[in-house]
């Protein structure tokens, strides 16, 4: 992807909201993200489910080059904490979250 493409991807007046991103020890800034807090339930056939949550946020890479496990990531007035950063080589990285830290 080239970066006038991210832009219309991660535009807050199209697909994208504004997180607010923390970094341990550093200040935080707004950023936009596109955030999924897919719902599905989890067990095997002919078993009771249970359900489970999997927040996440895609980010341009660049916003959270440096992002880690512990980071926070305040969406929706929801903090959320940063459980794995996947990038994908394109300009966007996927922040894997959750409720607990």
């Amino acid at each position: 992807m080239i970066a006038p493409d991210l832009e219309a991807f991660f535009d807050t007046d199209a697909f994208a909201q504004t997180a607010t991103y923390t970094r341990l020890g550093y200040p935080s800034a707004q950023l936009p993200v596109i955030f999924d807090s897919e719902y599905s339930v989890v067990g095997g056939i002919g078993e009771t489910g249970i359900g489970v949550a999997s927040p996440q946020a895609l980010c341009k890479t660049a916003d959270v080059e440096n992002a880690s496990r512990g980071d926070t990531l305040l969406v929706g007035g929801t903090t959320y904490y940063i459980q794995e950063v996947q990038p994908d080589g394109t300009g966007i990285t996927t922040l894997i979250l959750s409720r607990d830290a």
